[in-house]
């Protein structure tokens, strides 16, 4: 996270872990005088999301691929941001829009059993919410919304559980790294992709592979 003495980096992909949020995600500072004992506070807060599938569904046996947040006037959520050590708190830095979501990784299987998704996102007032697109493995998607809510750091805010109803479907891939490439290889050699029509597969940087990825 850290970047330099007055600025730290969230991540803009976040790996989804069962029963709490990724690693390297929730970074928190102090401040201490010599001698002082050091007390830490967070910068950063949790949104707890859960998903699972009516009781009847033709989405049986689909993964759910990915969740993105986002801020729905624009706020930054990724990216680097300035920090105030004193007050343990972020000031937003930029208004690009890679850094204007936050995608968790999460390749679990849908059922009637409710998956836990755990997202870290910047602490504050969304002053007209948030919303949330769950993605299926199929390209299929659903959306939600919140009001005016504001995220406490250090708290988690559980949303109510929800059934994903898709209401469109992603025609379109987008690889930015290796890891990016030999999962949508195995995703596309696996049949996982059989069914969207027509597939757009975007290559977003040059692809560089290291010996873990040679070897998958």
């Amino acid at each position: 996270a850290y970047v330099d003495e007055s600025t730290i980096s969230l991540p803009a992909v976040q790996a989804a872990a069962d029963g709490t949020f990724a690693t390297n995600c929730a970074p928190m500072s102090c401040v201490a005088e010599e001698g002082e004992p050091i007390a830490l506070h967070h910068l950063t807060s949790v949104v707890r999301l859960q998903v699972k599938l009516p009781a009847e569904s033709e989405h049986a046996d689909h993964k759910l691929a990915k969740i993105e947040f986002r801020g729905k006037t624009g706020e930054q959520v990724s990216g680097k941001f300035a920090i105030d050590y004193a007050a343990a708190t972020l000031a937003a830095t930029s208004t690009a829009d890679a850094d204007k979501v936050v995608t968790t990784r999460v390749d679990k299987t849908l059922s009637n059993d409710a998956i836990d998704v755990f997202v870290v996102v910047p602490a504050g007032e969304y002053t007209e919410g948030f919303s949330v697109r769950f993605i299926d493995n199929k390209g299929h998607y659903m959306d939600i919304a919140t009001n005016t809510i504001t995220l406490t750091k250090g708290d988690i805010k559980s949303m109510p559980v929800v059934e994903f109803a898709p209401t469109g479907t992603l025609v379109g891939v987008e690889i930015a790294s290796a890891e990016d490439l030999v999962a949508f290889a195995k995703a596309f050699n696996s049949g996982e992709y059989d069914n969207v029509s027509p597939l757009v597969v975007t290559l977003k940087n040059d692809i560089v592979f290291d010996e873990a990825t040679n070897a998958a």
